[in-house]
């Protein structure tokens, strides 16, 4: 059976990236089913993501979650202070993707990456055009609907799924159950990071980018 790789750039002086590797790993608890390679915190690097990518193997995907920008995804060796930090995935190795697809949990990387991608042979990348406030702690509120969120791309991805409106669906639907969830719970709006979690929804909605 193929594989999928998990690339989680851990900082312990990001708290944004403490909330993406733990999106990342409840996707990868989520789909355990399908057991998957991961690169996390020290180990989430350049050299490490290309040495995986250039092995020969049937790693038929790459799941992101950090920090990205407009043409890059970037590594655990960027410091919070350095927007412009080192990078995992730019137009200079994205080729080491050619044939797989690419989900990134990642600010901006929509806008220019995700065609560049296609251009260099990626199947398909479903990443986002604007920023992604994790601004929200650990657990979160309705968390079950809330992994449900934000692993319903990567899930689909797995499943074969490469229709963009079906991608979409499946987005919207989970982010409705996730507000709804959210609502229901008495105090909710008084609970740390709620408006962020309200706004990640709607941003994993109107944000996101399926580039094929």
């Amino acid at each position: 059976m193929s594989t999928w790789l998990v690339f989680a750039p851990q900082r312990s002086d990001d708290p944004a990236l403490e909330n993406s590797a733990w999106v990342a790993e409840q996707t990868m608890a989520r789909l355990a089913h399908r057991p998957a390679l991961s690169l996390f915190a020290s180990h989430a690097t350049r050299a490490a993501l290309s040495a995986a990518l250039a092995q020969p193997s049937a790693l038929e995907g790459i799941a992101f979650f950090g920090h990205g920008g407009v043409d890059r995804l970037f590594d655990a060796n960027r410091s919070p202070t350095d927007p412009s930090g080192p990078a995992a995935l730019d137009a200079a190795n994205v080729a080491l993707c050619a044939g797989r697809w690419i989900y990134a949990f990642a600010c901006h990387s929509g806008q220019q990456l995700a065609a560049l991608a296609v251009q260099h042979g990626v199947t398909i990348y479903v990443g986002y055009r604007r920023p992604l406030d994790v601004g929200w702690s650990v657990p979160p509120p309705a968390e079950r609907e809330l992994v449900d969120l934000v692993s319903c791309a990567t899930a689909a991805l797995l499943e074969g799924e490469r229709s963009e409106p079906a991608l979409r669906a499946r987005v919207d639907a989970a982010a409705s159950r996730f507000v709804e969830a959210l609502e229901q719970i008495e105090g909710a709006d008084e609970l740390p990071g709620w408006m962020w979690l309200h706004k990640l929804a709607q941003d994993l909605v109107d944000g996101l980018v399926v580039a094929t």
